[in-house]
């Protein structure tokens, strides 16, 4: 029954730690769009996604 409980605590453990991790990441690049240093887009075309091309290769 020890072993459940230490494995359960080792568990929680590193979730806390994935979801500091995963705050601190988010936090920072708010930090950096905030402070201008993320460059933004110049353009809307730029904003749109690259994936969508505008003819196919077999037309």
């Amino acid at each position: 029954m020890e072993g459940v409980v230490v494995s359960r605590q080792i568990c929680l453990i590193a979730l806390a730690i994935r979801q500091r991790l995963v705050f601190e990441t988010i936090w920072s690049l708010l930090v950096q769009i905030d402070a201008g240093s993320v460059p933004q887009p110049v353009s809307p075309q730029w904003s749109q996604n690259l994936f969508c091309f505008k003819q196919t290769p077999f037309d």
